[in-house]
Parts: structure tokens; sequence; C-alpha cells
């Protein structure tokens, strides 16, 4: 314990940290005082927040089917599979959900950006983890499909994802 301390004391942990701790109070009664309902979404930290999502994105593969071509196509639909689309899942640790302010999920980032590039494009949200004889309709008939997966903190947790590390 002595040499855990030690350490801890001598990376600055426990320092007076008065300076941060005034500019940010000062921060927070501004943003409040403006209306702003994320005291702690400052410009810089939305800019490294948008900068983490870009790089978080994984392609298993592409085969030249990405960037979609949706340029001037008339008649062209997308179908939005995966219960997860419309989640705001930020983590479950530290992160507070309550405040929805310049959150975007995934359903709402896809259609935005490709309606910036073709207002026309027609979108199905198909949101069941159950895929109906109709849902599979629509799959086959979509120009594109984007697939949305994920887990939340009711099975993936701590406590909850695996109850052995046995494989």
């Amino acid at each position: 314990l002595h040499r855990l301390m030690t350490a801890r004391i001598s990376t600055g942990e426990f320092d007076d940290n008065l300076a941060y701790t005034e500019a940010a109070a000062e921060r927070k009664a501004a943003q409040a005082e403006a209306g702003g309902a994320a005291p702690n979404q400052t410009p810089e930290r939305l800019e490294a927040a948008e900068a983490m999502a870009n790089e978080a994105v994984v392609m298993l593969k592409n085969n030249g089917i990405l960037p979609l071509q949706v340029e001037g196509k008339e008649d062209y639909s997308i179908a939005i599979v995966g219960a997860w689309q419309t989640d705001m899942y930020l983590g479950v640790y530290t992160s507070g959900q309550s405040i929805t302010e310049n959150h975007i999920n995934i359903q709402q980032g896809i259609a935005n950006a490709i309606q910036k590039i073709n207002p026309d494009v027609a979108f199905d949200y198909i949101t069941s983890n159950t895929l109906t004889a109709e849902d599979e309709a629509v799959i086959r008939n979509a120009d594109a499909v984007i697939v949305v997966v994920g887990t939340n903190s009711s099975y993936s947790a701590e406590d909850r994802d695996r109850t052995t590390i046995i494989l």
C-alpha cells in the first residue's frame, strides 16, 4: 500500500488543481447561463469525439461497394437493418446517458450524410431482431443494405457478459 500511495502521490494525483477546477466551474456556469444542457461538451471535446467516432468504424470487407454511389440517382433505396441503429450507447462506466444535446444515433447519422448528397434517397428502417417476410422483401429490393449490430449494458458488462473465463 505504501508503494502504491507513493506512486500515486508522485504522479500528482492528489495535487491541488484549483486553477483547473475554477476554469471548469466558470465554463459550466457560462454554458448553463447560455442555455446549454451539456456544459462539458466544449467545441474541443465535440471535435475529439467526432474524430474518435470516425476512427472507431470497422469495415470487414469492401469489395468496391463503399462509398455508396447515391449522387444524382433517382429511386435509390437503402435499408438499415438492426435493433441498435437508434440506440445511443455511449459507455457505461463514466458516461452519463441523460444529456442528449449533440447526440446523433447511427440511423440519423447515416440518413443525414446520405441525404446531404441526395435528398431523394428512400430509407427503410428495420429495427426488429426478428425479420418478417415483409422485412426480407424490403432487404431484397433495396439498392443497398446497411446492417447495424452491437450490444448494450443489459447483457454486456463486467457482471453480465460471461459467467466464466473458460473458453
